[in-house]
C-alpha cells in the first residue's frame, strides 16, 4: 500500500512540475528556431532507433517460436499442436 500511495505522490508532484514548466514563456524567435531544430532532429533520430528496435524484435520474436517450436515437436500434448503452442 505503501508503495502505491508514494507512486501517487510522485505523479502528482511529476504533473505539477510538468504544468509549471509549460506554463513558461517560450523565450525569443531564435530560441524557439533553436528548440524547433532540435525538436525535429531528435523526432527523427528516434524514429529510426524505433524502427530498429521494431525489426530486431519481430526478428527475435520469430526466432524465439522457431526454437519453441522445435522443441515441442517431440512432446505429444492432447490439447494443442506444437505450432500452436509456439505461438502462444
Amino acid at each position: 500500500m505503501t508503495v502505491v500511495i508514494v507512486s501517487i505522490i510522485a505523479l502528482m508532484y511529476a504533473m505539477k512540475v510538468f504544468i509549471w514548466i509549460m506554463s513558461k514563456d517560450k523565450g525569443s524567435r531564435e530560441m524557439i528556431e533553436v528548440a524547433d531544430c532540435i525538436t525535429e532532429g531528435s523526432e527523427g533520430y528516434f524514429q529510426s532507433q524505433y524502427g530498429t528496435i521494431r525489426r530486431l524484435s519481430v526478428i527475435l520474436a520469430i526466432g524465439i517460436m522457431v526454437i519453441y517450436y522445435k522443441r515441442t515437436c517431440d512432446e505429444a500434448n492432447p490439447l494443442l499442436s506444437p505450432l500452436a503452442m509456439s505461438l502462444f
